[in-house]
């Protein structure tokens, strides 16, 4: 790992590393070992169940891999879209893997890998966070390179809760807690 990981997750004795440079390592948390290593063409996995699910930027295609591993389980039909616009920014929830690429959000079932629907935005995603069954986006604003929108949603349909305008600085540091019924 020549740069930090975009993100770690451990799962009982496994630690999952998605790295930068598009790599994922699956380790042995006590020992280091590796189970595996494959280059994925995306930055952001997602662990769902005993798999590993992402939007394979070359492909266009939502991808599911073994966690154990690492072999190719099913992918989707290519999605219509021009290659090298895909966008990784992502998430799972109900069996659905939902994503963001140029002016459109993505519905895919991760069982079947059937498109499920897709919505068109104007503007683009630049972060999801899911907690229970509310998605936090940021969403560049359609009118203001200065402005970001902070957006509130459910996380099955992306119909909008609320969302506010914010100073476009820290978008890519913006993460949510919860505790105790508040939200930080």
């Amino acid at each position: 790992l020549s740069s930090p990981p975009t993100e770690m997750v451990l799962r009982n004795d496994t630690l999952i590393v998605v790295a930068p440079s598009y790599m994922i390592n699956v380790l042995n948390k006590n020992t280091g070992s590796t189970y595996w290593s494959k280059s994925l063409s995306t930055k952001y996995a997602h662990l769902y169940k005993d798999k590993i699910v992402y939007n394979d930027e070359s492909l266009g295609r939502v991808t599911v891999l073994s966690l154990q591993t690492g072999n190719v389980i099913s992918q989707s039909l290519p999605i219509n879209v021009t290659m090298g616009s895909i966008n990784s920014i992502s998430y799972v929830y109900n069996d659905a893997f939902y994503y963001n690429t140029m002016d459109s959000l993505f519905c895919t079932g991760v069982t079947d890998g059937v498109l499920k629907w897709r919505k068109y935005y104007h503007g683009y995603f630049t972060k999801f966070i899911v907690i229970e069954n509310i998605v936090y986006g940021v969403k560049l604003s359609d009118n203001s390179n200065d402005e970001l929108k902070l957006m509130r949603m459910n996380a099955v349909d992306f119909l909008v809760k609320d969302s506010m305008r914010v100073p476009k600085g820290g978008y890519k540091d913006f993460s949510i807690l919860s505790a105790t019924n508040k939200y930080y």
